[in-house]
């Protein structure tokens, strides 16, 4: 557990699942279509801490992931009020609990 939201949530997500849970299909060496640009043969590739586009250029992280996904001007916009007051609160338990009911 960590200060930083960020890195905290990088420490707990795997990058596959993360990119499997906005609808990607990754195949078996990581490779996905690229959800930022159309193409018909998977040129993004998803590594273990980011991800890069062969086909656009485009890289990053999680954090990175989400807010281009969402088109967010700061990462922050999207993390959950009730997982911030969680990290004041250092109540992780009852926030995940709630998150799989």
């Amino acid at each position: 557990m960590t200060d930083n939201i960020f890195q905290d949530i990088k420490d707990r997500v795997d990058l596959k699942d993360l990119v499997r849970y906005y609808g990607l299909e990754v195949d078996r060496g990581g490779f996905a279509c690229c959800p930022f640009h159309n193409e018909r043969n998977p040129s993004f590739k998803v590594y273990e801490d980011h991800y890069h586009c062969f086909g656009c250029g485009e890289h990053g992280d999680h954090v990175d992931f989400v807010q281009k996904i969402y088109d967010l001007r700061s990462p922050i916009d999207k993390v959950d009020d009730r997982y911030l007051e969680s990290i004041h609160n250092r109540d992780y338990n009852n926030y995940y609990l709630d998150q799989l009911q």
